[in-house]
Parts: C-alpha cells; structure tokens; sequence
C-alpha cells in the first residue's frame, strides 16, 4: 500500500478543521462588524468602511504551509507531521477604510478588541519610514483554540486592489509576479497620492464654502 503524501494528509485536517475554521471567520466578523459600529455611524457620505470575511481555500493553505519550509518544499523525511494549525491567516476578515486618515481611528477602535493580538503588518513599498500597506493582527478566538484568526486595517483603494491583484499576480506566474513589482509599487503610490489630493481638495472646499 502506498504511504499517504504529505499533501493528503493536510487535505484530510483540512476536512476536519473546516468546520471550526468556518465558525472562527464568522465570530471574527461579528465581533469587527460590532465594534466599527459606532465608527460607521458617523461617517460622512464620502467616506466608506468595507468589511470582508474569508475562509483560506484548502490548496492555498497547503502552498501557504509549504512556503515556510527550507527551500519552499515539503521535508519527506520528517518525523514530526505537518500541521496546518500554525497558519495564522486560516480565518481571515478585511476592513478597507475611506479615506485612509480614517484608518488610525478604526484601528484603535479594533484595538480595544482585540488588544492581546499580535501585529504583523505589511511593509510600505518604499524603504525606511514608510508607512505600512496593511495593519495586520492575528489570534485565536475563543470559539477554537486550535485557529488562528486574522484580521487586517487597510486603504480601501488598496483592499480593492489586492483583490484583482492576488488573483492576477500572486496566484500566477513567479517571473511574472517578479517582473510586475515596480509597477506594483507605482500603481500603490498613484492611489496614495489621489487620496492625499481628494482630501486636500475637500478641506478646501470645506474652508471655503462650508462642510455640505
């Protein structure tokens, strides 16, 4: 009889994982979407908070596992099996603010939350002091202690973005992925800076003509 994979294995815990995996991506958005509330009670009818919930499909949680080992493979050797329980984006939601100088605000506010997570946030696209693209934070809810859920505080703009992004670029072709980063970073940079000059405009319309 020929041994199980490595790649079997995981697909089966996956099975078995699914259900509490499902449940932890729903508490996790409840409890974001009840915290923002009185954040989306207040905003102006250009502003925007999108929230999104995911549950990581099974081959992208395997390739996920994968990518973290020595040279990006599978050790078939290994002693000890794999387990997907170390991924911290198993359970995932997106909040995408607009403009982004509502992103601190929503932070903080998720902050009070979910206050013991730990931060891993995605870098800027420029080197040094750059602000990062996403504030990303992962724990375990109550409802399993086996998943870690994960969520992230991001620029809409750019939330829409990784969205055509991920599937087009990410998922695809490494060479292509390498070849598309400057104009990656170029397009990041253009959405930056339309933000900054809306607002720009907007508080000078504001001074000027008064808040509508």
């Amino acid at each position: 009889m020929t041994a199980q994979s490595i790649e079997d294995r995981l697909r089966e815990e996956y099975g078995i994982r699914l259900p509490a995996i499902t449940f932890v991506c729903f508490e996790l958005e409840t409890r974001v979407r009840h915290c923002l509330l009185p954040i989306i009670r207040t905003l102006k009818a250009h502003e925007k908070i999108d929230i999104s919930a995911r549950v990581k499909e099974c081959e992208s949680a395997i390739s996920s596992l994968r990518k973290r080992q020595q040279g990006a493979q599978f050790d078939r050797g290994r002693l000890a099996p794999y387990t997907l329980t170390g991924l911290k984006d198993l359970a995932g939601v997106r909040v995408g603010v607009f403009p982004r100088t509502r992103v601190q605000e929503v932070d903080w506010a998720l902050k009070e939350e979910f206050g013991d997570w730990e931060a891993k946030h995605v870098p800027g696209i420029q080197p040094g002091n750059s602000l990062p693209l996403a504030l990303k934070y992962h724990g375990r809810c109550v409802s399993d202690a086996e998943v870690f859920g994960e969520y992230q505080v991001l620029p809409l703009m750019t939330k829409l973005y990784w969205g055509v992004q991920h599937a087009a670029v990410y998922k695809g072709d490494a060479r292509i992925a390498e070849r598309m980063k400057d104009h990656e970073a170029a397009v990041l940079e253009a959405m930056r800076q339309f933000e900054e000059e809306f607002e720009r405009l907007l508080l000078e319309e504001q001074t000027l003509h008064g808040p509508k």
